[in-house]
């Protein structure tokens, strides 16, 4: 299943499948205090793009504010929240439990329609390629697209977690 549905100017949610890439920009409200404050904390995948960030170090959780309105938070094991971002009731369904989220930093002079249109596969080495022809087409540095697959846990997912 291809979905994608837009969240904002400055990110967006977009699913192939197994892969769900959460795209962002240094324009994102948290997104530069989030990378500097998890720089060095990266490890290495058998992805050449993208980069693990344990989830006791920071992970995605699907929470829900006063209004019962769902919202994707970005925090640390101490609960720190770094990104807040409104999503809706379809989105909530993306995330499956057991399964990451790459947090795609993408150079904001490539258009949303653009990446949608460009991010067509499922399999996450073809999505290497993808974005290879996009820093080809928009002279951008070699890897300059790149991004930190996060866990996604539940409530119950961490209280587990901690017991361990």
């Amino acid at each position: 299943m291809q979905t994608t549905v837009p969240m904002q100017h400055t990110a967006f949610i977009i699913n192939r499948g197994d892969n769900l890439f959460l795209i962002v920009n240094n324009q994102l409200e948290g997104y530069t205090t989030f990378c500097k404050e998890f720089s060095g904390y990266e490890y290495e995948s058998e992805y050449e793009r993208f980069f693990y960030i344990v989830g006791t170090d920071a992970y995605v959780q699907i929470l829900y504010n006063a209004d019962k309105q769902p919202y994707l938070s970005i925090r640390d094991w101490e609960e720190k929240e770094y990104i807040q971002l409104s999503i809706s009731t379809e989105q909530v369904a993306y995330f499956k439990q057991d399964e990451g989220v790459i947090l795609l930093d993408v150079d904001s002079s490539i258009p949303q329609q653009e990446l949608i249109s460009a991010l067509t596969s499922e399999n996450i080495e073809e999505t290497q390629e993808e974005l290879t022809a996009l820093e080809q087409k928009y002279n951008l540095e070699e890897y300059s697209l790149s991004g930190l697959i996060l866990c996604h846990y539940t409530e119950e997912d961490k209280v587990q977690i901690r017991q361990e």
